[in-house]
């Protein structure tokens, strides 16, 4: 390979020799905080250290990669070398024969004593035999390139990590083709000094590490972690297995892969990217609530990299902390998260099967939250309290990464401890803010962690310690603290916390999800945007959560045992719902069906269809809704379906661009039920099975004209297909008619509507009187009182509500 001609001073030697005295802990790293670093960065910037020249070299052997368009603060297609990407390996600088208990070595810049191999210079060192007990160290120069290639390779160590890279600008470990190769590290580490708390993981780098090749390699971390490098990780080949007692896989400053497959078995996180989880030597603190912002104003601190892909003024280094995956597969089983990110985590492409704390099956147990939790006595149906209770922090976590889910007391005013952390931020860019308060608890032991003995020399493994006082743990699955971008993959997520988390956005445009959750299949802070892709949620407390959400294509299946979609901000709520006007749902096109147990659609403000298509089968309980806002409610277009109970029916603003029926009847069907609508001619219109009992059903189609007459059947039947419940049209036959409307208004009623019954102790209660057979006006909501968006109590003023036993009851044109 071409050598490069590097200017060396006093000053610079300086520099790397106490480099190599002190590793690179927190008294020597490469922050901007620290002198003798920034001294170090000064001179290397004033090298001509690109390696444009190897890269040339290898640029045939270079796989092609493509990469998703999106301004995400990170140039994810500067993030690999094609070095990084070939994996090839040429002019062998020394071959290392490890032999049981001894090594020899046969070149240039290697040492050797005992069981202990140090390499000093720039290289490529050819490794293969087995060590039974010792060490690969690499102390080499900041400007030097070292390339380790593992030739049936077994290295393990009794008392520290198998491969130490102390020092050195970029280290790559490659795997030879067809070759078996395993490194494990000791159960307890001996350092020098009982100050020192690194290296702490299997193969442990201070500096920039690639790990290529088309090889297997096997890692044990015995102690912590797999695989840690301190400053950029990058993984582009080969098949590794990690079993780790803390976390398997962690780039401090990044992580990026493509064309590897991962079979992680960890007690802390599958893969993770950790600045500033447990320093404070980063140039960027990330902040665990996103804010509005047009440009990314965070700036990583220099490296001594000297890989083109990744100059210290490089626009891809904007960003710290952030995971970057291009394709592989992932089969990662966790104690902790799945895969975490400090900032951004951006997925092109890959498979991944990932089980996060025990799956959802171990998730912790939850107390429902109609109107803040609880429900007030006597009413609906004879349930408990309606009034009080909270849900807890709305992060879905304490500060210290875990679970949080408040619990209702049946009190009159609502309780539990809740944090807002919601705001507008913008899905192109994110402004990193400094505030580290909350990023504490999603690690296995931090460098700085307690285990370390202050009274002898060996630091004993603590897969449970994190970087926080409180023991709980973050059991997410895909999880970050800024962003979510998912363009693509397939993914099965298995997880005891949320399976998708971001403290900031998620949006998807691409890919395939399987979801099964032990609280939120999807959650974000501040925003959820699905344009593409498919989103099967199978199983979740609540399915979609976040304060905004919106749908402009794909397609959304949940299954809930609460809300199916709730837009909340964190904003308590209290007896009848707070309208909060951050919360908005807004569904412009796309495939959404919603199987809920508690509300269908909740919005803590205000909603809004135009397009697509949306099927609810929501409660079977008088406590919820199929459809609830506490704000506004409009149906503009699409088609939207609805089907649960009466108790709780929210209707949509009467300026609705698009017509609605509201179907109110006497008494629950049962699942399977079909419900059709057909003209005055009797052509079909619409046919619909609710999977679940239900007395209620509001449907908006573009096909219900203004003026013309329809009817209502129940209990039909047809020969059509049908997906999730909505057959294709004209297969109908038989049923009994429930009624007859014409679409005179934008809302059209049959049977009687009930409104919203919560007094007497059962159905068809409206504060001690229901809603008039043969007419009448339901009761208002108190003044000063809100129980929620649209018009969720009167039919239209001075018009008469439909008869149950009127079957041609229609509607009147001024519904209010």
């Amino acid at each position: 390979m071409n050598k490069y001609t590097k200017v060396n001073s006093l000053i610079c030697s300086a520099v790397i020799f106490t480099s190599l005295l002190a590793g690179c802990n927190a008294n020597f790293s490469k922050s901007t905080s620290d002198s003798s670093s920034t001294l170090s960065n000064v001179l290397s910037s004033a090298i001509d250290d690109d390696f444009d020249s190897d890269d040339d070299d290898l640029s045939s052997d270079a796989k092609q990669l493509s990469f998703s368009s999106g301004n995400y603060g990170v140039d994810v297609s500067s993030l690999f070398s094609e070095r990084d990407l070939s994996g090839s390996y040429d002019d062998i600088t020394a071959e290392i024969s490890l032999n049981g208990s001894s090594v020899t070595a046969d070149g240039d810049g290697v040492k050797v004593s005992g069981s202990t191999v140090t390499i000093t210079n720039a290289g490529t060192y050819m490794i293969s035999g087995t060590l039974d007990d010792g060490q690969i160290i690499v102390a080499a120069s900041d400007s030097d390139k070292v390339q380790l290639v593992l030739n049936n390779a077994s290295i393990s160590s009794s008392k520290s990590s198998a491969i130490y890279i102390s020092n050195a600008d970029k280290t790559f470990i490659t795997t030879v083709k067809d070759s078996v190769n395993t490194v494990s590290d000791a159960s307890k580490y001996v350092y020098a000094s009982s100050e020192d708390n690194e290296p702490d993981a299997a193969i442990f780098s201070c500096d920039d590490l690639t790990v290529n090749g088309s090889g297997t390699l096997n890692v044990k971390g015995n102690f912590n972690e797999g695989i840690t490098s301190k400053n950029d990780l990058i993984i582009a080949g080969g098949k590794l297995n990690v079993t780790s007692v803390g976390n398997g896989i962690k780039g401090k400053k990044s992580v990026a892969v493509t064309s590897t497959e991962f079979n992680i078995t960890s007690g802390g996180d599958g893969i993770k990217s950790s600045a500033n989880d447990d320093s404070t030597d980063d140039a960027v603190s990330q902040s665990t609530t996103s804010t509005a912002s047009t440009t990314s104003t965070a700036s990583s601190s220099s490296t001594s990299s000297s890989d083109s892909s990744k100059t210290s003024s490089d626009s891809s280094k904007s960003v710290t902390g952030f995971i970057y995956i291009n394709s592989g597969t992932f089969n990662i089983t966790s104690k902790q998260d799945g895969i975490q990110a400090n900032s951004l985590l951006i997925v092109d492409d890959g498979t991944f099967n990932i089980t996060a704390g025990g799956g959802s099956a171990n998730g912790a147990a939850h107390t429902s939250d109609d109107f803040g939790g609880g429900r007030m006595g006597g009413g609906m149906n004879g349930g408990g309290g309606m009034m009080g209770g909270g849900r807890g922090d709305f992060n879905g976590q304490n500060q210290n990464g875990s679970s949080a889910s408040g619990s209702g007391s049946g009190s009159a005013s609502g309780s539990g401890s809740v944090s807002s952390t919601s705001s507008s931020a913008s899905l192109a860019n994110i402004q990193l803010t400094a505030n580290t308060s909350t990023n504490s608890s999603t690690s296995a032991p931090s460098s700085s962690d307690s285990s370390k003995s202050s009274s002898t020399t060996t630091k004993s493994s603590t897969a449970t310690n994190s970087s926080s006082s409180d023991s709980s743990v973050s059991t997410k699955g895909l999880k970050a603290i800024q962003a979510i971008y998912i363009n693509g993959g397939t993914f099965s997520v298995d997880s005891a916390d949320d399976s998708v988390h971001s403290n900031g956005l998620v949006q998807i445009k691409g890919g395939s999800l399987s979801l099964s959750s032990g609280d939120d299949g999807i959650h974000a802070d501040s925003e959820i945007s699905l344009s593409d892709g498919n989103v099967d949620i199978k199983k979740s407390y609540e399915g979609v959560e976040a304060a905004s959400i919106n749908v402009s294509g794909g397609s959304v299946k949940v299954k809930s045992s609460d809300d199916g979609f709730n837009a909340s901000d964190g904003t308590a709520q209290g007896a009848m719902g707070t309208n909060s006007s951050a919360c908005k749902i807004n569904v412009t096109g796309g495939y959404i069906y919603v199987n809920a147990d508690g509300d269908g659609i909740d919005s803590n403000g205000s909603m809004a269809f135009s397009g697509g298509t949306i099927l609810v089968d929501g409660p079977t309980n008088d406590g919820n809704a199929a459809v609830d806002g506490n704000g506004t409610i409009k149906f503009d277009g699409g088609l939207i379906v609805a089907a649960g109970s009466s108790g709780m029916v929210e209707l949509p603003e009467d300026s609705s661009a698009q017509n609605f029926v509201v179907v109110t009847l006497d008494d629950y069907l049962d699942a399977g039920t079909l419900v059709t609508i057909c003209d005055s001619t009797g052509k079909e219109v619409l046919t619909y099975a609710p999977s679940k009992k239900f007395d209620s059903v509001i449907i908006s189609s573009p096909d219900i004209k203004d003026g013309q007459t329809y009817s209502v059947y129940t209990g039909s039947t047809s020969t059509s297909t049908s997906k999730d419940g909505l057959y294709t049209v004209g297969g109908y036959s038989g049923g009994t008619l429930a009624g007859s409307f014409t679409a005179e208004s934008s809302v059209s009623y049959v049977g009687t509507f009930k409104a919203m019954s919560m007094g007497g102790g059962g159905k068809g209660g409206n504060f001690g009187g229901g809603t008039p057979n043969g007419g009448g006006t339901p009761p208002q909501k108190p003044d000063g009182d809100s129980f929620g968006g649209g018009q969720m109590m009167t039919p239209p003023d001075g018009a008469k509500a439909p008869s149950s036993s009127d079957s041609t009851a229609s509607s009147d044109s001024s519904a209010s």
